[in-house]
């Protein structure tokens, strides 16, 4: 008698303790369970499908990554994006110059974006590059982690794009994107002879 007890609290065990296992991984991995048994997580995954420009006005344009939600659920943070922009252009049309610049972005967006939705997050302005210059971009979304996703390593995006120089009378900037008129194409060369003569200083101190 003893023993038909003992064989029947061990089966018991059996049948309960996988059931209490997957409970507690569909609670802590978040995982939902299929038609067929079988278990899939729950989780947004979160990409850079571009990094494009937008005209505010013809002087001025608005740079921004595209964020899309490839996962299965909506993030629930806010999204973050960090981009470090190399830019190279040539001083007085021939010394090469770089700079480097980095920007984080996002803090002021609302989170929750849904399954494959998109937002466009703006990093910088355009008055932060020098005309004519290329832009080499290198960017990555939830670069701390704060969003629980699928998969990190999709996170990156690198493009290459150039800040063109467009000098047109009066008439044509009321229509056309990315225009520096005369005066201001001469401020510019005026600001970048400056900064030519003090780095030749420096460099001879």
């Amino acid at each position: 008698m003893k023993k038909k007890t003992i064989i029947g609290i061990l089966l018991a065990l059996i049948v309960v303790i996988p059931s209490v296992s997957a409970s507690n991984i569909a609670e802590n991995v978040k995982l939902n369970v299929g038609s067929d048994g079988s278990h899939v997580i729950v989780l947004p995954d979160l990409i850079i499908e571009d990094i494009d420009k937008i005209y505010e006005n013809p002087y001025l344009s608005e740079y921004y990554c595209l964020v899309r939600n490839i996962g299965n659920t909506e993030s629930e943070d806010i999204i973050i994006v960090e981009v470090e922009v190399i830019e190279e252009w040539l001083l007085f049309g021939l010394i090469p110059m770089t700079e480097i610049h980095n920007f984080r972005a996002g803090d002021n967006y609302a989170p929750f974006l849904l399954p494959g939705e998109s937002i466009g997050i703006v990093f910088a302005f355009s008055d932060k590059f020098h005309a004519g210059s290329t832009l080499k971009f290198s960017a990555e979304v939830n670069p701390e982690h704060t969003i629980e996703e699928l998969d990190y390593n999709n996170n990156f995006y690198e493009e290459e794009m150039s800040k063109p120089v467009v000098v047109l009378n009066s008439a044509a900037t009321q229509t056309t994107p990315e225009i520096i008129q005369e005066s201001e194409l001469l401020d510019q060369l005026s600001e970048l002879e400056e900064q030519y003569f003090k780095t030749e200083a420096e460099i001879q101190h």
